[in-house]
Protein backbone atom coordinates (compact mmCIF):
# COMPACT_ATOMS: atom_id res chain seq x y z
CA UNK A 1 0.00 0.00 0.00
CA UNK A 2 2.71 2.19 1.15
CA UNK A 3 4.54 1.39 -2.23
CA UNK A 4 1.78 2.26 -4.38
CA UNK A 5 0.90 5.76 -2.29
CA UNK A 6 4.87 6.65 -2.65
CA UNK A 7 4.47 5.83 -6.58
CA UNK A 8 0.98 7.80 -7.31
CA UNK A 9 3.14 10.78 -4.96
CA UNK A 10 6.18 10.50 -7.63
CA UNK A 11 3.96 10.38 -10.68
CA UNK A 12 2.43 13.63 -9.26
CA UNK A 13 5.90 15.46 -8.66
CA UNK A 14 6.71 14.38 -12.66
CA UNK A 15 3.54 15.77 -13.50
CA UNK A 16 4.05 19.18 -11.77
CA UNK A 17 7.39 19.38 -12.95
CA UNK A 18 6.63 18.77 -16.27
CA UNK A 19 3.80 21.81 -15.85
CA UNK A 20 6.49 24.14 -14.14
CA UNK A 21 9.73 23.72 -15.78
CA UNK A 22 10.65 25.69 -19.12
CA UNK A 23 9.59 24.12 -22.43
CA UNK A 24 12.84 23.73 -24.45
CA UNK A 25 13.70 21.57 -27.62
CA UNK A 26 15.02 18.16 -27.21
CA UNK A 27 18.78 18.91 -27.74
CA UNK A 28 20.78 17.37 -30.65
CA UNK A 29 23.71 18.38 -32.85
CA UNK A 30 24.45 19.78 -36.10
CA UNK A 31 26.67 18.62 -38.72
CA UNK A 32 28.43 20.59 -41.58
CA UNK A 33 31.63 21.46 -43.00
CA UNK A 34 33.83 24.51 -43.01
CA UNK A 35 36.10 26.73 -44.50
CA UNK A 36 38.52 29.40 -43.95
CA UNK A 37 41.00 31.62 -44.87
CA UNK A 38 43.34 33.89 -42.91
CA UNK A 39 42.82 37.60 -43.31
CA UNK A 40 45.81 38.67 -41.22
CA UNK A 41 47.58 38.13 -38.41
CA UNK A 42 44.68 39.22 -36.37
CA UNK A 43 41.59 38.13 -38.36
CA UNK A 44 40.23 34.96 -40.54
CA UNK A 45 36.91 34.07 -42.75
CA UNK A 46 35.08 31.32 -41.71
CA UNK A 47 32.22 29.86 -43.60
CA UNK A 48 30.15 26.89 -42.60
CA UNK A 49 27.60 25.00 -44.38
CA UNK A 50 25.16 22.25 -42.92
CA UNK A 51 22.68 19.61 -45.20
CA UNK A 52 23.00 18.58 -48.53
CA UNK A 53 24.04 20.38 -51.93
CA UNK A 54 20.35 20.30 -52.84
CA UNK A 55 19.25 22.10 -49.57
CA UNK A 56 21.64 23.44 -47.37
CA UNK A 57 22.30 26.53 -45.44
CA UNK A 58 25.83 28.74 -45.26
CA UNK A 59 27.43 31.00 -42.61
CA UNK A 60 30.04 33.10 -43.31
CA UNK A 61 31.36 36.01 -41.11
CA UNK A 62 34.95 37.20 -40.87
CA UNK A 63 36.14 37.96 -36.93
CA UNK A 64 38.71 37.80 -34.72
CA UNK A 65 41.24 35.14 -34.37
CA UNK A 66 41.06 35.14 -30.18
CA UNK A 67 37.33 34.01 -30.62
CA UNK A 68 38.68 30.80 -31.42
CA UNK A 69 39.69 28.31 -28.63
CA UNK A 70 42.41 26.31 -29.16
CA UNK A 71 43.46 27.75 -33.09
CA UNK A 72 47.16 27.54 -33.85
CA UNK A 73 47.74 30.52 -36.51
CA UNK A 74 51.42 29.15 -36.99
CA UNK A 75 50.62 25.97 -37.86
CA UNK A 76 47.63 27.05 -40.35
CA UNK A 77 50.59 28.50 -42.44
CA UNK A 78 51.63 25.57 -42.35
CA UNK A 79 50.87 22.46 -44.55
CA UNK A 80 48.72 19.88 -44.30
CA UNK A 81 48.48 21.04 -40.67
CA UNK A 82 45.80 18.96 -38.80
CA UNK A 83 43.58 21.25 -36.45
CA UNK A 84 40.89 21.26 -34.03
CA UNK A 85 39.55 24.41 -32.44
CA UNK A 86 36.01 25.68 -30.85
CA UNK A 87 33.90 28.64 -31.25
CA UNK A 88 31.81 29.20 -27.84
CA UNK A 89 29.16 31.55 -27.70
CA UNK A 90 26.16 31.53 -25.62
CA UNK A 91 23.84 29.68 -27.60
CA UNK A 92 26.20 27.07 -27.45
CA UNK A 93 29.76 25.59 -29.24
CA UNK A 94 31.14 24.54 -32.40
CA UNK A 95 34.04 21.73 -32.74
CA UNK A 96 35.88 21.93 -35.92
CA UNK A 97 38.06 19.37 -36.81
CA UNK A 98 40.23 19.50 -40.42
CA UNK A 99 43.53 20.82 -41.93
CA UNK A 100 45.06 24.36 -43.05
CA UNK A 101 47.77 24.88 -46.01
CA UNK A 102 49.21 28.07 -46.56
CA UNK A 103 46.42 30.09 -44.32
CA UNK A 104 43.54 28.04 -45.95
CA UNK A 105 41.33 25.33 -44.02
CA UNK A 106 38.64 23.16 -44.58
CA UNK A 107 36.94 20.13 -42.62
CA UNK A 108 33.70 19.11 -40.50
CA UNK A 109 32.53 21.15 -37.66
CA UNK A 110 29.95 19.96 -34.74
CA UNK A 111 27.67 22.41 -33.24
CA UNK A 112 25.58 21.76 -29.62
CA UNK A 113 23.15 24.05 -28.29
CA UNK A 114 23.89 25.14 -24.80
CA UNK A 115 21.02 23.79 -22.65
CA UNK A 116 21.38 27.29 -20.21
CA UNK A 117 20.96 29.01 -23.05
CA UNK A 118 17.51 27.46 -24.18
CA UNK A 119 16.38 27.78 -20.66
CA UNK A 120 17.46 31.72 -20.54
CA UNK A 121 15.60 32.14 -23.68
CA UNK A 122 12.59 30.30 -22.60
CA UNK A 123 12.19 32.62 -19.72
CA UNK A 124 12.31 35.40 -22.13
CA UNK A 125 9.31 34.02 -24.31
CA UNK A 126 11.08 32.06 -26.37
CA UNK A 127 10.42 28.15 -26.10
CA UNK A 128 10.98 25.22 -28.06
CA UNK A 129 13.28 26.30 -30.17
CA UNK A 130 15.10 24.15 -32.97
CA UNK A 131 18.51 23.30 -32.79
CA UNK A 132 18.33 24.99 -36.60
CA UNK A 133 17.04 28.17 -34.86
CA UNK A 134 19.59 28.06 -32.29
CA UNK A 135 21.96 27.14 -34.30
CA UNK A 136 20.82 30.76 -36.43
CA UNK A 137 20.75 32.44 -33.26
CA UNK A 138 24.70 31.03 -32.73
CA UNK A 139 25.66 32.14 -35.97
CA UNK A 140 24.37 36.00 -35.52
CA UNK A 141 25.48 35.39 -31.75
CA UNK A 142 22.27 36.77 -30.36
CA UNK A 143 22.81 35.93 -26.88
CA UNK A 144 20.37 36.30 -24.21
CA UNK A 145 21.67 39.40 -22.33
CA UNK A 146 20.86 41.32 -25.74
CA UNK A 147 17.29 39.46 -26.20
CA UNK A 148 17.22 40.36 -22.01
CA UNK A 149 18.17 43.63 -23.20
CA UNK A 150 16.10 44.21 -26.13
CA UNK A 151 13.02 43.65 -23.52
CA UNK A 152 13.91 45.77 -21.24
CA UNK A 153 14.22 48.69 -23.96
CA UNK A 154 10.11 48.06 -24.54
CA UNK A 155 10.94 45.46 -27.49
CA UNK A 156 9.59 42.14 -26.37
CA UNK A 157 7.70 39.33 -28.16
CA UNK A 158 9.59 39.96 -31.38
CA UNK A 159 9.72 37.68 -34.00
CA UNK A 160 13.35 35.53 -33.83
CA UNK A 161 14.05 36.33 -37.81
CA UNK A 162 13.74 40.41 -36.20
CA UNK A 163 15.88 39.83 -33.04
CA UNK A 164 18.49 38.36 -35.78
CA UNK A 165 17.81 41.17 -38.12
CA UNK A 166 18.78 43.72 -35.28
CA UNK A 167 21.73 41.80 -33.99
CA UNK A 168 23.51 41.41 -37.46
CA UNK A 169 22.40 45.00 -38.33
CA UNK A 170 23.97 46.46 -35.13
CA UNK A 171 20.17 47.70 -33.26
CA UNK A 172 21.93 48.24 -29.85
CA UNK A 173 19.74 49.47 -26.15
CA UNK A 174 22.35 52.12 -26.70
CA UNK A 175 21.25 53.27 -29.85
CA UNK A 176 17.05 53.09 -29.28
CA UNK A 177 17.91 55.13 -26.22
CA UNK A 178 20.27 57.50 -27.73
CA UNK A 179 17.02 58.07 -30.41
CA UNK A 180 14.53 58.08 -27.77
CA UNK A 181 16.49 61.24 -26.46
CA UNK A 182 16.23 63.17 -29.63
CA UNK A 183 12.88 62.49 -29.89
CA UNK A 184 12.56 60.24 -33.17
CA UNK A 185 9.35 58.92 -33.29
CA UNK A 186 7.96 55.63 -34.60
CA UNK A 187 10.98 53.29 -33.39
CA UNK A 188 9.91 50.05 -34.35
CA UNK A 189 12.01 47.49 -34.89
CA UNK A 190 11.99 46.89 -38.56
CA UNK A 191 12.58 50.92 -38.38
CA UNK A 192 15.25 50.61 -36.36
CA UNK A 193 16.80 48.04 -38.45
CA UNK A 194 16.08 50.37 -41.73
CA UNK A 195 17.83 53.25 -39.34
CA UNK A 196 20.95 50.88 -39.21
CA UNK A 197 20.91 49.83 -42.79
CA UNK A 198 20.87 53.57 -44.30
CA UNK A 199 22.84 55.03 -41.99
CA UNK A 200 20.59 57.14 -39.82
CA UNK A 201 23.16 57.39 -36.74
CA UNK A 202 22.25 59.93 -33.82
CA UNK A 203 24.98 62.64 -35.22
CA UNK A 204 23.00 62.81 -38.44
CA UNK A 205 19.91 63.22 -36.49
CA UNK A 206 21.58 65.71 -34.40
CA UNK A 207 22.75 67.86 -37.40
CA UNK A 208 19.09 68.08 -38.93
CA UNK A 209 17.92 69.43 -35.00
CA UNK A 210 20.37 72.00 -35.08
CA UNK A 211 18.84 73.12 -38.39
CA UNK A 212 15.55 73.25 -37.21
CA UNK A 213 13.85 69.74 -38.10
CA UNK A 214 12.63 68.20 -34.55
CA UNK A 215 10.64 65.33 -34.15
CA UNK A 216 10.93 63.41 -36.91
CA UNK A 217 9.86 59.65 -36.99
CA UNK A 218 12.13 57.45 -38.21
CA UNK A 219 10.78 56.73 -42.04
CA UNK A 220 11.25 60.42 -42.93
CA UNK A 221 14.57 59.88 -41.46
CA UNK A 222 15.47 56.91 -43.61
CA UNK A 223 14.05 58.14 -46.76
CA UNK A 224 16.13 61.90 -46.21
CA UNK A 225 19.09 59.28 -45.81
CA UNK A 226 18.47 57.21 -48.94
CA UNK A 227 17.93 60.01 -50.96
CA UNK A 228 20.98 62.18 -49.92
CA UNK A 229 19.66 64.47 -47.46
CA UNK A 230 22.41 65.90 -45.70
CA UNK A 231 22.78 68.33 -43.34
CA UNK A 232 25.15 70.18 -46.14
CA UNK A 233 22.57 69.93 -48.52
CA UNK A 234 19.61 71.69 -46.28
CA UNK A 235 22.09 74.20 -45.46
CA UNK A 236 23.08 75.13 -49.12
CA UNK A 237 19.52 75.77 -49.64
CA UNK A 238 18.77 77.90 -46.49
CA UNK A 239 21.86 79.66 -48.10
CA UNK A 240 19.64 80.69 -51.58
CA UNK A 241 16.77 81.54 -49.55
CA UNK A 242 14.89 77.62 -49.18
CA UNK A 243 14.83 77.32 -45.20
CA UNK A 244 12.68 74.89 -43.52
CA UNK A 245 11.56 73.10 -46.86
CA UNK A 246 9.08 70.18 -45.82
CA UNK A 247 10.79 67.02 -45.37
CA UNK A 248 8.87 65.53 -47.94
CA UNK A 249 10.00 68.00 -50.59
CA UNK A 250 13.26 67.73 -49.75
CA UNK A 251 13.81 63.99 -50.87
CA UNK A 252 11.36 64.89 -54.06
CA UNK A 253 14.59 67.89 -54.49
CA UNK A 254 16.97 65.17 -54.31
CA UNK A 255 15.12 62.76 -56.36
CA UNK A 256 14.88 64.96 -58.80
CA UNK A 257 17.84 66.41 -58.91
CA UNK A 258 17.08 69.81 -57.64
CA UNK A 259 20.64 70.91 -56.75
CA UNK A 260 22.30 73.91 -55.35
CA UNK A 261 23.83 74.69 -58.47
CA UNK A 262 20.86 73.86 -60.71
CA UNK A 263 18.75 76.51 -58.15
CA UNK A 264 21.48 79.03 -58.72
CA UNK A 265 21.32 78.35 -62.69
CA UNK A 266 17.59 79.26 -62.18
CA UNK A 267 18.02 82.50 -60.17
CA UNK A 268 20.90 83.34 -62.69
CA UNK A 269 17.60 83.33 -65.58
CA UNK A 270 15.69 86.32 -63.37
CA UNK A 271 13.92 83.67 -61.63
CA UNK A 272 14.72 84.44 -58.08
CA UNK A 273 11.26 84.15 -56.68
CA UNK A 274 11.07 80.58 -58.32
CA UNK A 275 9.04 78.41 -55.25
CA UNK A 276 10.50 74.45 -54.60
CA UNK A 277 7.03 72.92 -56.31
CA UNK A 278 8.26 75.33 -59.55
CA UNK A 279 11.75 74.14 -59.21
CA UNK A 280 10.69 70.75 -59.42
CA UNK A 281 8.33 71.47 -62.30
CA UNK A 282 11.30 72.84 -64.35
CA UNK A 283 13.59 69.81 -63.30
CA UNK A 284 10.72 67.63 -63.96
CA UNK A 285 10.25 68.59 -67.47
CA UNK A 286 13.69 69.47 -68.71
CA UNK A 287 12.91 73.46 -68.55
CA UNK A 288 15.44 75.78 -66.88
CA UNK A 289 12.51 78.52 -66.43
CA UNK A 290 9.09 78.95 -65.80
CA UNK A 291 6.35 79.34 -68.86
CA UNK A 292 6.02 83.08 -69.33
CA UNK A 293 2.31 83.86 -69.98
CA UNK A 294 1.40 83.71 -73.64
CA UNK A 295 0.14 87.82 -75.13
Amino acid sequence: MLQRMLLVILADVVIVASVFMPQVSAQSEILGDWEAKLEDSARINLNLRTGSWGRSSNWGHTMPLADLRGFDAAAAQGTDSRVRFELARDAGTAVFEGQFTAGKGSGAFRFTPNPEYLVGMSALGYSGLSTDKVFSLFGCDVTSTYVRELNDAGYSNLKLDQVIAMRIHGVTPEMVKGMRELRVEDLTADSLIAMRIHGVSTDYVRELISLGYNRLDADQLVAMRIHGVTAGYVRELSGLGYKQVDTEKLVAMRIHGVSPDFIREVHNQGYKDASVDDLLSMRIHGRRGRSRPTV
